[in-house]
């Protein structure tokens, strides 16, 4: 279980468990030695501690454990690992003691003074799938609109987007930090709405869509992944801007994922977009210096056909199998595009087309300086069609 933290405040953070007013140097002493004497237990140690008998552990003595959180590492990407705590958790869970990872502790932890604690509490609720009790789901829906520090916030969105995956008002919560000025925030804020999924999305997919040139790389290629997710195809012509700018190349994968699920959508066979199809398809078949472009991942989304897809395939008339064999015949003869991408290319005329298609390769990649790597592929592609 991986708990969120903010960035520039981590060390006022743990400074602050700590520091009460005089001898902050003496105080800071004292919380980094007993984070040290944290850090040398064991999960066992730390666990009987503060659980006298584990077949009965108490709320009081839950929570106890629950606090001791705070001493654990929080690693470059203000997160904390898993840790002690989360471990001497786990234990109780094994042992059956269902209040180990219970809510009924969690209204006691969210008032308390320490941020920290309060944060690591919200995460908890990742570990729900689903939550499943409306009392507890109201009551954090409203306790969250009163939390302002950053680290908190950043659990919230992280830690309770599965658990409040089918509120309008988690959503809406998601929503309002979407533009917030730290780009860890807009990274949860995005994650959040990822797990959001209504039929009237309308304004969530309007407040993702700024996030898919987002200035901070890992906001925008995780919007650019979960856009198509809403399956609105408002999303198709800011996609195809992305895969347009050959300076954001290294997010037209998930771009291009976003895409694919708009118009086929494997393994439900339920995308019906056809301005996404012919955006997909414009992408692939597009000519740069760059070989990296197409991303080969914008190929490998294109998922082997298997399960209702040849009833999709009846009912989405826009889709052409000669047309896809075409253009990824063509990314396999240009010297200029990266292996990786040719390859995928291989493995997809495998998946979607015929013998003939793949004996038609073998006569562009010989004497090519990547002959070895993809005949082989050809040929490993070839050896399934004749399983």
């Amino acid at each position: 279980m991986k708990k969120l933290l903010a960035v520039i405040l981590m060390v006022p953070l743990v400074l602050s468990l700590v520091a009460c007013g005089g001898e902050k140097d003496k105080k800071t002493k004292d919380f980094e030695t007993l984070k040290a004497e944290y850090q040398a237990k064991t999960a066992e140690e730390l666990l009987s501690e503060h659980v006298k008998d584990t077949s009965q552990a108490t709320d009081e003595e839950i929570t106890s454990l629950v606090k001791t959180a705070v001493y654990g590492e929080i690693n470059e990407k203000y997160v904390f690992e898993s840790n002690i705590t989360d471990k001497a958790l786990d234990i109780l869970q094994e042992k059956s003691v269902k209040s180990a990872y219970a809510t009924n502790y969690a209204k006691n932890l969210l008032d308390d003074e320490d941020k920290i604690v309060r944060a690591y509490v919200y995460d908890s609720f990742s570990t729900y799938i689903p939550l499943d009790d409306k009392e507890i789901e109201n009551y954090l829906i409203e306790k969250i609109k009163a939390e302002t520090d950053t680290a908190v916030v950043a659990c919230i969105l992280h830690g309770l987007s599965n658990a409040l995956s089918e509120r309008p008002e988690f959503a809406d919560y998601a929503v309002t930090y979407t533009q917030n000025e730290d780009p860890v925030i807009r990274y949860w804020a995005t994650y959040a709405l990822g797990f959001y999924r209504p039929d009237d999305n309308e304004k969530y997919v309007d407040a993702m869509i700024p996030l898919l040139k987002d200035s901070n790389s890992e906001v925008s290629e995780l919007a650019c992944g979960e856009i198509g997710g809403f399956g609105n195809e408002k999303a198709v012509e800011p996609l195809a801007a992305v895969l347009a700018d050959e300076a954001l190349a290294d997010i037209h994968g998930a771009a291009a994922d976003s895409l694919e699920e708009l118009w086929m959508n494997f393994p439900f066979y339920d995308g019906t977009s056809e301005a996404a199809y012919r955006a997909h398809m414009a992408y692939l078949n597009s000519d740069s210096e760059n070989p990296d472009i197409p991303d080969w991942r914008s190929i490998s989304s294109i998922t082997n056909p298997g399960g209702g897809y040849e009833d999709w395939k009846t009912q989405s008339a826009y889709f052409s199998v000669d047309e896809l064999i075409t253009i990824l015949t063509k990314i396999v003869s240009d010297k200029g595009v990266d292996s990786l991408t040719r390859t995928t290319a291989i493995q997809k005329i495998g998946a979607f087309g015929t013998a003939e298609n793949l004996e038609a390769l073998k006569a562009m990649v010989t004497g090519d300086e990547k002959e070895n790597t993809l005949m082989t592929t050809i040929e490993s592609e070839l050896g399934k069609k004749n399983q």
